[in-house]
């Protein structure tokens, strides 16, 4: 068996390995990156990019039917949906692959990575022996206890995109950030969805006044069951039988023309045979590691990316993955990941958004100042009719603390939210900058002056 000598080996192709092959490269012409799976990174391929194209469909028939004055049906054509995605999707993808091929072909072992031994991986017929390793294998689905997947009938978010056409009746088991997306999109374009969700929050809120306003807005269109597990019955090919039971016991049954399973993800980690590895794990068999520096315990081996069950984001992924490249390459003198402000983003509508410090983490003696997009003049003129924004603050010194918030343009109120955050503006600051009228931001305003209240008073 060959036998090469490397100075960083990074396991994963996605946004995190890329990104980090690119970092360590600029150190070491040493370097090789290894892939078995599909190439074009998850969030182009079936997560970011073809969830938001599903939903601009959602959008674009949605307003159809509102706007409808002929009492005509308008029905949409799931096939053409699906298939214009997937081009869409492809050219995406195509792109990240045509860089690949261009910038590290060379670089590329198309199989899969496993530990012979410390330090030492195995692939493709051949030995690397390694300074330094970047684990960014990614994750993959998770299926709940019972359940397995069925072509057509019983999909994964991994397989949901490869449809051929978007049936009737669906059932969506699990109500997190792509659950929700996919569920809420499928509704608003008329089709009969019944979400469920084991807990008790959608979309990962912590906020109960957000979370009241989320779950309104998604029940105009879907059948949401929040404490509730999905029991697989039967998978037939023209249905699924499934039985719904509630926290009390109670079960109803349901049949269904689709099952779309997005119930989380875990790290592909089954393939590296860890065991090998010499690494420190923890119960669930995922390597120990700083999460400033990325490196694992008394090894030159880094994490990045969603695999290191943090913050699964592209923007996280890109940060993570850089830090880890340099700091393979470099691993006497290690980085830290910078400062930034926690940003995460459901593109609901409204969407859900969370800034800075979340409710359910807020230290004690804070308050929040908060605001409705209907009663707003943009939302007024817009016909909003949900949206709220809660924003906390620090009583002690006026600081701005973080947000959660159900709204529309959500995704731009967050990130001006951020960067006033991570300015460490205070409340009269904030207040302090210009807001034109009538913008969504307004309403940013209006949240601010209620915790000015609150704050000032304290």
């Amino acid at each position: 068996m060959k036998e090469h000598a490397v100075d960083v080996a990074v396991v994963g192709a996605g946004t995190a390995g890329l990104y980090a092959l690119s970092r360590a490269r600029r150190n070491t012409d040493q370097v090789v990156v290894f892939d078995g799976g599909p190439l074009g990174t998850t969030c182009a391929r079936v997560g970011c990019m073809p969830s938001k194209m599903l939903i601009h469909s959602s959008d674009n028939l949605a307003g159809a039917r509102a706007g409808d004055v002929t009492g005509q049906n308008i029905r949409l054509d799931g096939g053409e949906i699906m298939n214009s995605l997937r081009r869409r999707r492809d050219r995406l993808a195509g792109e990240v692959i045509e860089r690949i091929d261009s910038h590290f072909s060379d670089l590329l072992v198309r199989d899969y990575a496993a530990f012979r031994e410390p330090m030492v991986l195995e692939a493709g017929g051949s030995i690397y022996r390694c300074r330094a390793i970047v684990l960014a294998c990614g994750t993959s689905p998770v299926l709940p206890p019972g359940w397995r997947k069925e072509p057509g009938r019983i999909v994964t978010t991994d397989e949901f995109f490869e449809l051929a056409d978007i049936p009737e009746n669906i059932l969506v088991v699990g109500a997190g950030f792509i659950g929700v997306e996919i569920g809420q999109a499928l509704g608003r374009m008329g089709k009969r969805v019944t979400m469920v969700e084991m807990t008790g929050s959608a979309a990962g809120i912590s906020d109960p006044a957000v979370e009241e306003c989320l779950i309104s807005a998604i029940s105009k269109s879907v059948d949401l069951r929040l404490r509730t597990k999905a029991i697989l019955e039967t998978a037939e090919p023209d249905g699924v039988a499934v039985s719904l039971e509630d926290a009390n016991g109670n079960r109803a049954s349901g049949r269904f023309d689709l099952a779309v399973v997005a119930s989380g993800r875990k790290p592909k980690f089954g393939r590296l045979r860890l065991d090998r590895s010499g690494l420190d794990l923890d119960r669930q068999g995922s390597p120990e590691f700083d999460r400033e520096t990325l490196r694992c315990r008394d090894r030159d081996v880094f994490l990045a990316g969603d695999c290191t069950g943090v913050r699964p984001f592209y923007h996280d992924a890109a940060a993570e993955g850089k830090l880890a490249g340099r700091n393979a390459a470099a691993s006497n003198n290690l980085d830290r990941l910078p400062v930034k402000v926690p940003l995460a983003i459901t593109f609901t509508r409204p969407a859900v958004c969370s800034v800075g410090i979340r409710f359910a983490d807020l230290p004690e003696g804070a308050k929040a100042g908060e605001a409705r997009f209907p009663d707003s003049p943009r939302g007024v003129a817009d016909r909003i009719e949900d949206g709220i924004i809660r924003i906390y603050g620090d009583p002690k010194d006026g600081r701005i603390l973080g947000s959660e918030m159900a709204a529309p343009a959500g995704e731009h109120l967050a990130h001006l939210l951020a960067a006033l955050i991570q300015a460490g503006m205070t409340v009269r600051e904030a207040l302090d900058l210009p807001f034109y009228h009538p913008t969504y931001e307004e309403t940013i305003q209006g949240a601010l002056r209620d915790l000015s209240k609150k704050t000032d008073s304290s």
